[in-house]
C-alpha cells in the first residue's frame, strides 16, 4: 500500500539478509497522478551512509520489498531513545524484559504505609451494612508475630519425633488410606491424659492461638499417621542437615477448596502446582511452590468450600524475601516452600462459623473535608486485602449481593487490586465492559493519595483521538477541569478546546529570570568554545 509513515524493508539480494530500511515520506495525490511515484526516506543504519544505501539498490539487478502497516514515524523517536539507553536504565526492564514477577510487585509496608492512604469510598459503599461487615475483630498484634529464629549452629542429622508414645484408644474413629496411612478423627478428646487429648490439643492450640476471627471455632480434628510421608520428611531433614542448611521445624496452615484435594494432600503429600503434571489451582503470583501461612486466616478463605484447613510440619531451610531460597515470605504471614518434601501434613482441622468480611482488617478511618463531608480512608495494602476477602465472601455466602458493598463488578474490583499490587498491569476486555470507567476510577484513586502521585503528572495514551477525548471528558466530570491538559490538536470536543496544551501555554506567566539564566548559560558556552579554539590554535603553533 505504501501509506505515509509506513516502514519499508528493501532487500537488494532478495534474501532480506542485507535489508535497507526506509519510511514512506511523500505519498501525495498530486505526485501519484502526475508520474505515479512515491518518495521514500532512508533510515540511518549504523555506519552506512545514505549514499551507500542508494548505491546498493542501484547496482542490484532485482530487489524485494516488505512493508509494515504500522505508522513508523510515531515509533521512530521512541525507538531511537530506547536504543540510546543502557539495558539496566530501561524503565520496568525487570518486568517487561526479564519477566520477573517479583520485580513487578508493589510492596506496601503494613506498618509504615499510613501515608499511602486512599479514599476507600471510590470502591466501597460507605454505609452501615458494609461498616458492620468490615468491622475489625482484632487481637493484639503481638499474637501474630512469629518467634524470632536463632541461627542454626550444631545441627544433628537425626531429628527427634515429639509424637506421644501413648496408644490410640480402640474406640476412636479411624480409616485406612492408600500407602498404609491411617486417619484418626477426634471430636471430643475428653479430659483423661491420652493420645487423643495430646494430638487434639496440639492442633487446637495452634489454630486458636493464631486465628483472628472471633466467630471461628473447631468442630473436629483429623490426625493422620502416614509412614511414607514421614520417611520422606525425615530424608529431606537429613539432606538439609548434610548441606548445612537450617533444619528447625515450624507449623504452617494450608487451605484448599475441595475435599478431594484435602484427602490427596494428606495421603500423597503436597505437590507444587505447575510441575509434574499438577495444575495451578489458586495462581502463582509470587512464583511456584507450596503456598502456606503461619496463621489460619488466609487458609480459611481458601478452604471456605470445605470448612477445613491443613496443619503441617515444615522445614524452612534457607529462607529469603524472594523466590531464591528453599522458602520465602512474599507478603504478610505467607510462607512459600520450594518443594512439597519440606512439609509433613499432619492434621486437618474442621472449623465452623461465619466467614463474613471480619478479620484483622481495620475499617477506614474517617476524614472530614472543609465542606463537612465524611470520607473513609484506608491503606493500599488494606484495600487489596479487602477485595480478596470480598470475593471469598461472595463465593461462600451465596445470597450476598455485590451491589451491597460496591458499585464495581467483580472484574472491575479485580482490576483495582491488580493495579494497586503491580507496577505494570494489563486490563483488557471487549467494548462496553468498563475499561474507560475503571481507568478513570484508578486515576481518582491515585490522586486521592498525595503519597502515591506526589504531585507527578499522570500520562494517558490512547490509540485513537476520540478514545482520548472520551477518557479526558470522564476525568473532567470526576476530578474537575483544572487537572486535565490535552496534547495534540485533533480533538473534536469543544469542552477540551480550553484544555489543549498550546492554549494553556499562553496562560502561563513567563518568568524573565529563567530566560536571563538561559542567555547567561549560552554566553558561557560560547566563551568556552572560543577559549577552546584559541587553545588548540596555540598548540598547533607550538607543534610547528
Amino acid at each position: 500500500h505504501l501509506r505515509f509513515g509506513n516502514l519499508v524493508g528493501i532487500s537488494p539480494s532478495g534474501t532480506f539478509k542485507d535489508c535497507v530500511w526506509a519510511v514512506v515520506a511523500d505519498r501525495s495525490i498530486a505526485r501519484l497522478k502526475q508520474d505515479g511515484t512515491v518518495c521514500l526516506e532512508f533510515c540511518h543504519q549504523g555506519s552506512s551512509s545514505q549514499v551507500d544505501m542508494f548505491l546498493r539498490l542501484l547496482t542490484s539487478k532485482t530487489t524485494r520489498m516488505i512493508e509494515s502497516p504500522t505508522y513508523f514515524k510515531a515509533y521512530e523517536p521512541v525507538m531511537a531513545a530506547m536504543q540510546s539507553l543502557e539495558s539496566e536504565d530501561l524503565p520496568f526492564s525487570g518486568t517487561l524484559v526479564s519477566c520477573d514477577f517479583h520485580e513487578n510487585r508493589v510492596r506496601y509496608d503494613c506498618v509504615h504505609d499510613q501515608e499511602c492512604e486512599i479514599d476507600a469510598s471510590l470502591f466501597l459503599k460507605w454505609n452501615e451494612t458494609s461498616k458492620i461487615l468490615f468491622e475489625t475483630k482484632t487481637k493484639p498484634a503481638s499474637s501474630r508475630t512469629p518467634p524470632s529464629r536463632a541461627p542454626a549452629q550444631q545441627q544433628s542429622v537425626h531429628r527427634t519425633e515429639h509424637t506421644s508414645s501413648k496408644q490410640w484408644n480402640s474406640a476412636t474413629s479411624r480409616q485406612s488410606l492408600a500407602g498404609g496411612a491411617i486417619k484418626f478423627s477426634i471430636s471430643d478428646p475428653g479430659s483423661v491424659d491420652s493420645r487423643e487429648l495430646s494430638e487434639y490439643n496440639m492442633a487446637f492450640a495452634q489454630f486458636s492461638r493464631l486465628v483472628q476471627r472471633a466467630t471461628m471455632s473447631v468442630k473436629l480434628i483429623d490426625v493422620y499417621e502416614n509412614p511414607a510421608l514421614e520417611t520422606q520428611f525425615n530424608e529431606e531433614f537429613r539432606k538439609m542437615s548434610i548441606d548445612g542448611k537450617p533444619v528447625e521445624e515450624t507449623w504452617v496452615f494450608h487451605g484448599t477448596g475441595t475435599n478431594e484435594n484435602v484427602e490427596s494432600i494428606m495421603t500423597y503429600g503436597f505437590k507444587v502446582g505447575g510441575s509434574d503434571g499438577i495444575p495451578i489451582r489458586n495462581g502463582a503470583a509470587y512464583g511456584h511452590g507450596v503456598y502456606s501461612a503461619r496463621g489460619p486466616d488466609t487458609p480459611i478463605e481458601y478452604g471456605a468450600g470445605t470448612k477445613k484447613v491443613i496443619l503441617a510440619k515444615a522445614l524452612r531451610g534457607r529462607s529469603s524475601s524472594s523466590s531464591s531460597g528453599d522458602s520465602f515470605e512474599p507478603v504478610a504471614d505467607w510462607i512459600v516452600f520450594r518443594s512439597g518434601r519440606q512439609l509433613l501434613p499432619k492434621y486437618v482441622i474442621h472449623f465452623e462459623g461465619t466467614l463474613g468480611l471480619a478479620g484483622d482488617i481495620p475499617f477506614p478511618r474517617v476524614q472530614v473535608s472543609s465542606f463537612g463531608e465524611m470520607f473513609p480512608f484506608a491503606t493500599c495494602s488494606t484495600i487489596v486485602t479487602w477485595i480478596s476477602r470480598l470475593r471469598q465472601h461472595l463465593d461462600t455466602e451465596r445470597g450476598a449481593k455485590l451491589s451491597s458493598f460496591t458499585d464495581l463488578d467483580i472484574g472491575q474490583l479485580e482490576s483495582v487490586r491488580i493495579a494497586l499490587e503491580n507496577k505494570v498491569a494489563l486490563v483488557q476486555g471487549p467494548p462496553g465492559t468498563g475499561k474507560t470507567f475503571i481507568g478513570i476510577r484508578l486515576i481518582q484513586i491515585f490522586l486521592s493519595s498525595p503519597a502515591i502521585h506526589r504531585d507527578r503528572p499522570i500520562l494517558v495514551l490512547t490509540y485513537k483521538n476520540h478514545a482520548l477525548d472520551e477518557f479526558l471528558l470522564g476525568c473532567i466530570e470526576k476530578i474537575g477541569n483544572s487537572c486535565v491538559a490535552r496534547v495534540g490538536g485533533r480533538s473534536t470536543e469543544p469542552k477540551l478546546t480550553s484544555r489543549n496544551v498550546q492554549v494553556l501555554k499562553k496562560d502561563v506567566q513567563r518568568d524573565s529570570s529563567v530566560f536571563d539564566a538561559l542567555r547567561g548559560a549560552r554566553q558561557e558556552l560560547d566563551d568556552a568554545k572560543c577559549a577552546l579554539k584559541e587553545g588548540l590554535s596555540n598548540m598547533n603553533l607550538l607543534l610547528r
